[in-house]
């Protein structure tokens, strides 16, 4: 396998990773809310896939634009699970806890 499909493989490894982070977080949300930030990770993480498809023959530029990917691949995760913390925060709190909150 050459390097380049390595690294798509890479890549495809953490999309699914942090699509699996945005499914949990939408079924984790009660109010269904659609949160913006982890899917404009996801069209930037696109952009730099298809400039790094479109440079793969220039190695030191296809090597930013996989930085690039990488990067944001892993922020739509850690956002997505962000806002999970945020919202289970906020969230009020079953009444059999309620002896234990003030």
């Amino acid at each position: 396998m050459s390097e380049f499909l390595r690294k798509l493989d890479y890549l495809y490894d953490l999309y699914i990773q942090s699509r699996e982070a945005i499914a949990l977080l939408e079924n984790y949300d009660r109010e269904k809310k659609s949160y913006i930030g982890p899917h404009n990770e996801f069209r930037n993480a696109l952009d730099h896939i298809m400039r790094m498809i479109e440079k793969k023959d220039d190695e030191i530029s296809c090597n930013e634009e996989f930085k690039g990917t990488e990067s944001h691949l892993l922020r739509a995760g850690y956002d997505a699970y962000e806002l999970i913390c945020i919202n289970n925060r906020f969230q009020k709190k079953p009444q059999r806890y309620a002896l234990f909150s003030k």
